[in-house]
């Protein structure tokens, strides 16, 4: 099929379609060697797919501060990927990708949840403190605020109801409190969380267009709270712009282990970006 695209459009056209199908295949490579050298060293079983910058959808490094439970596998695959490849730069990223994480609501209620990566970093935070403010999530976390605000308010929402807030309100303010909600059922063991998008700030560039042309409308109360939603987003860009880019490696890691009252969760699966 690429060879028939190719003689039709030519090379420029099928070329980021060729690298996109050698990653693929590199990947599964890298990844059977990796088993085989450290499978058995490790509590985690690692699945790597490494994706060559600008043959796939670029994306923005983005310095979160993920589980230090996550390091030694990660680590480990650095060193193994960068002794194959010499002279390349290689960084995770953690704001695409899912997890599988088993979560110990109480002594005896434990569910595998599917979440973001995002959500994984967000609900290892309540293995140290069982209670957390949105303030101490941001600066624990170092999730941009208003993709912290969207993974936080998804496990909050009335259809989910993982994380328990106060106040139970939609909004979310820095003093506000959230805990993992000890009340949690389910009738499935394994649960997916997905990310409610309805959740998500207006556009902020809309907000400041309407404004241009109604600068009356300026003052209303909806109208400054789309301001601070503006504000966030220009945070959130700029917390991105002071990070590197590379060429992109998407990886899997499993099984990492945490306790109930010493800790609430168990890693079973999480899907990670990295650049190098």
């Amino acid at each position: 099929m690429i060879g028939k695209l190719k003689t039709v459009s030519g090379y420029h056209w099928t070329s980021k379609l060729e690298d996109m199908f050698k990653d693929i295949q590199l990947s599964r490579e890298l990844t059977e060697e990796f088993k085989k050298l450290h499978g058995e060293d490790l509590d985690v079983e690692l699945q790597v797919s490494v994706c060559t910058t600008g043959s796939w959808p670029s994306s923005t490094m983005i310095a979160v501060k993920p589980p230090k439970d996550i390091h030694p596998v990660t680590d480990r695959f650095s060193q193994f990927y960068l002794k194959r490849y010499s002279g390349r730069r290689l960084n995770f990223q953690f704001d695409k990708g899912r997890a599988d994480v088993q979560v110990f609501f109480t002594s005896k209620t434990k569910k595998i949840l599917t979440v973001s990566t995002y959500q994984m970093i967000l609900l290892s935070l309540f293995n140290n403190k069982d209670t957390l403010t949105y303030q101490e999530i941001l600066e624990q976390s170092g999730i941009p605020r208003e993709e912290c605000f969207l993974q936080l308010l998804s496990m909050v929402h009335p259809t989910v109801k993982v994380l328990r807030k106060a106040p139970n309100t939609k909004d979310v303010e820095d003093d506000h409190k959230f805990a993992i909600n000890p009340k949690y059922t389910n009738p499935r063991t394994k649960v997916n969380i997905p990310i409610v998008t309805s959740l998500r700030p207006p556009n902020p560039n809309a907000v400041v267009e309407e404004e241009k042309k109604n600068p009356d409308s300026a003052a209303t109360p909806n109208r400054r709270g789309n301001c601070a939603y503006h504000e966030i987003t220009q945070n959130a860009q700029t917390h991105r712009a002071s990070d590197g880019s590379g060429e992109s490696i998407a990886t899997t890691l499993y099984a990492f282990t945490w306790r109930h009252q010493e800790t609430h969760l168990q890693l079973n699966r999480v899907g990670l970006y990295g650049a190098r």
